[in-house]
């Protein structure tokens, strides 16, 4: 288990440990998650076993309790016709995998067309599968560091970047950071409770004020969305029980 903790004692503590640990004062099999007291099993010789508190915990099957949160979210969201602003929806293992993978050949892609340092195949493949950075290969930070002052002295912007994602074959990334560019220039997003929608589009306070004047004036989920939201692989049809 992995864990960013706080020490009970009171100092602040935000590096990461991957330890052996029993929940303090508890017996049962199943280890509470995060704002749990919990005690190291080993200390050196001599020394009282420290208490920490947990602020995240990530377990060892890559999962973490925010996971957890957000598969609860979903699941809350089908029962009651929910939906917000942070736009999860259910999603399927091959869209996902689709997906990092194209941005990892798109990454790949914008430091071969501008000269930076290599992004092999094997990496886009773990980028591709990775849980986190430790099922990545080790990268040549010394080349890294280099080409990031690389990108300062050269003056490499944005548009850099569109042009390279462009000569790349990706042409729908680049119209899309293009987008986002020119969002920056105008700075209509900085507008009060302002969002994009998935076509760059600025939502506000300012074009789309609140107007709610009672039940079924507010905002009403369509049935576009609706499908999308209740679409759950958790889900059972009753005609199956």
């Amino acid at each position: 288990m992995t864990i960013n903790h706080t020490d009970t004692n009171g100092g602040a503590l935000t590096t990461f440990y991957f330890v052996d640990l029993e929940y303090a004062g508890a017996s049962a099999a199943v280890m509470p998650g995060a704002g749990a007291d919990y005690r190291f099993k080993s200390s050196r010789p001599g020394a009282p076993a420290p208490t920490v508190t947990v602020n995240a915990v990530v377990y060892r099957d890559g999962t973490s309790q925010g996971d957890k949160v957000w598969a609860s979210r979903i699941i809350q969201r089908r029962k009651f016709l929910l939906d917000s602003l942070d736009a999860v929806i259910p999603v399927v293992e091959a869209d996902v995998v689709a997906v990092r993978n194209k941005a990892a050949r798109a990454l790949q892609s914008v430091f071969r067309e501008l000269g930076l340092t290599e992004i092999t195949d094997a990496e886009v493949e773990a980028a591709t599968y990775a849980r986190g950075s430790l099922d990545m290969p080790p990268r040549n930070v010394v080349d890294d560091l280099k080409a990031a002052g690389e990108i300062l002295k050269r003056a490499i912007t944005g548009v850099d970047v569109v042009k390279a994602l462009s000569k790349g074959g990706f042409d729908d990334v680049a119209a899309s950071v293009l987008s986002l560019l020119r969002q920056r220039v105008a700075g209509d997003y900085l507008q009060t409770s302002a969002i994009f929608d998935s076509e760059f589009h600025v939502i506000s306070a300012v074009n789309q004020p609140n107007d709610y004047a009672g039940p079924r004036t507010g905002f009403q989920v369509s049935d576009e969305r609706w499908a999308l939201l209740k679409n759950i692989r958790q889900a059972v049809s009753p005609e199956s029980i």
